[in-house]
This record gives C-alpha cells, sequence and structure tokens, in this order.
C-alpha cells in the first residue's frame, strides 16, 4: 500500500530530541497509546501488552516522498510558534532568518549535476531530518492526538516515515480514512 500520509509519533532518541529537547513539543503531551520507539525489541514488547479484540485491524503506512512534501514556510511558521515559549524574540528572528536563508539555498547532487528542488527539503540536508521531524510531530499534535484521544486508534508508532496503526473499525471516522488517503 503506498499511502501519502503526514503523521508522527515521537522516536524517543531522535536527532531531533537532542538538538532542540525543549523544543518539540509532543514529548509528555501524548497519551500512554501513543508509543515512543527505543529499538525494535520494545515496540514488541509494547504490542504484546496491547489488548485487541476482533474489532481492532492493523495497518502500516510509509509516507510517500517525505523530505519533498515538507512544506518549508509552514515548517519555520511552527519552529517559530515554538521557539517564542522559551526564547526572546529577536533570537526567535534570527533563527528563524537563518532556516529560511540555508532552506531557500537547498540544493543536492545527483549524477554529476546539482539542483535546487521547487519544494520541500534536499534529502541528504543536515536540516531535513529535524524539518521533517518537526512538522509531522505538528501534525500529529493536530491530526493524530484527537483521533487516540477518542479512542478510535488503538495504537500508534512512527520510525521516521514508517507507520504502525492498530485502529478499532467500529470507531472509525473519516478522518482516519483521509489521512490515509486510501
Amino acid at each position: 500500500m503506498n499511502c501519502s500520509l503526514f503523521s508522527c509519533c515521537l522516536v524517543k532518541y531522535s536527532k531531533t530530541r537532542e538538538i532542540f529537547p525543549t523544543f518539540i513539543p509532543c514529548g509528555n503531551k501524548m497519551p500512554t497509546r501513543c508509543n515512543t520507539i527505543n529499538n525494535s525489541i520494545d515496540l514488541a514488547n509494547n504490542l504484546t501488552k496491547l489488548k485487541v479484540n476482533d474489532n481492532h485491524r492493523l495497518t502500516t503506512l510509509d509516507i510517500k516522498d517525505l523530505y519533498v512534501n515538507i512544506p518549508i514556510d509552514v515548517t519555520i511558521h511552527t519552529t517559530r510558534t515554538q521557539l517564542l515559549k522559551p526564547n526572546y524574540q529577536q533570537t526567535t528572528n534570527q533563527i528563524c532568518n537563518i532556516l529560511g536563508t540555508i532552506l531557500g539555498q537547498n540544493y543536492f547532487a545527483f549524477q554529476d549535476h546539482c539542483y535546487q528542488p521547487d519544494k520541500g527539503v534536499a534529502m541528504g540536508s543536515p536540516l531535513s531530518g529535524t524539518m521533517a521531524e518537526i512538522f509531522l510531530q505538528q501534525l500529529e499534535i493536530s491530526h493524530i492526538k484527537p483521533l487516540l484521544d477518542s479512542k478510535c486508534i488503538a495504537f500508534y508508532s512512527r520510525c521516521v516515515d514508517d507507520i504502525l496503526v492498530i485502529y478499532d473499525a467500529t470507531r472509525t471516522n473519516h478522518t482516519l480514512v483521509s489521512l490515509c488517503g486510501c
């Protein structure tokens, strides 16, 4: 299944957490049904503890073309909003201006040619993973968390762009279906 889905959950030891430990808002605000992933053994242990019934369905998703689909303007706006909480306006403006400049000069090489993407962030850029994580975590808060709170989703986990969802088929609403795009 090749679905275009923008959603996320924290990877406990992600690079983003090391760089911006107070920046990423998801952390403790996500319900316990949204598990962080330390490794595959941890994921397997979490799944064995889950109580499922005949109404539950499991699906795996992959975010299609993650980096090229990250909207830079939205991600910088999210960054600005989160940085304003612990920082001064001047510091936040400087960081966001630097991000805008760096991401505006976003080039990549392929077969001995240099290209500048017309959207998203270039794969291989040192900022790409961080920008993707910031954007995806904001989408998780706005779209996945309500589904977890309403118990439409019993289990949700993401590692980069690979997603595992266990949902209650009797409680599934159009939001879950529209997120999957399937």
